[in-house]
C-alpha cells in the first residue's frame, strides 16, 4: 500500500511537470482548438504520440501496481465495467485537471465501498443518481466545486491580481 502510495505521487509529480511545460501548454491548446494551434506553427501529430505515449506508460505503470496488489492479472481488469469505472471516476472529480482524475478516483473508490456495503443490491443505482446529479448541477467535476466553495470562503487568499 505505502508502495502504491509512493509511486502514485512520483507519477503525478510527474504529470504535473509535464502539464506545466511548453510540452504541456501546447497539449492543451492542441486540446482546446488544434486548428489554431496548427495555424501558429505547431506540429499536431507528433505531439499527439507523445501523448498518447505517455498515457499508456501511465496506464503500464497503473497497471503493474494493480497486478502487484492482487497477485494476479485477468481478463476482468480489462472489461467495459473497468472503462466505464474509470470514465466515472473522472467525471466524478473533473474532467481537464490532474487533481479532478485524482480527487475523482479517491470519491469513488470511498462511494463504492461504504455505500455497497451498506447496500449491496442498489449501490450501482445510487452511483448513477451521483453522476446524473454530478453532470446536472456540477459539470466541472466536484473539484471545481471544492474550489469554488474553497474561493467564496477565503476571498483574499484567492484573489486574482
Amino acid at each position: 500500500m505505502i508502495f502504491s502510495i509512493a509511486v502514485l505521487a512520483i507519477v503525478f509529480a510527474v504529470l504535473r511537470r509535464i502539464v506545466n511545460s511548453p510540452f504541456g501548454l501546447l497539449c492543451k491548446a492542441i486540446k482546446d482548438d488544434s486548428l489554431r494551434a496548427r495555424m501558429i506553427g505547431a506540429r499536431i501529430y507528433p505531439r499527439l504520440i507523445i501523448m498518447y505515449g505517455i498515457s499508456g506508460v501511465v496506464a503500464g505503470i497503473g497497471g503493474a501496481i494493480t497486478a502487484i496488489n492482487t497477485g494476479v492479472v485477468g481478463l476482468d481488469s480489462v472489461s467495459f465495467e473497468r472503462s466505464a469505472e474509470a470514465l466515472v471516476m473522472l467525471v466524478v472529480g473533473g474532467a481537464g485537471n490532474l487533481w479532478g482524475a485524482l480527487f475523482g478516483s479517491v470519491i469513488f473508490q470511498l462511494f463504492e465501498h461504504y455505500v455497497s456495503a451498506a447496500n449491496p443490491f442498489h449501490w450501482m443505482t445510487m452511483l448513477g443518481a451521483l453522476l446524473v446529479a454530478i453532470v446536472l448541477f456540477a459539470p466541472q467535476g466536484l473539484t471545481a466545486v471544492a474550489v469554488h466553495m474553497a474561493r467564496r470562503a477565503a476571498p483574499v487568499v484567492w484573489r486574482r491580481p
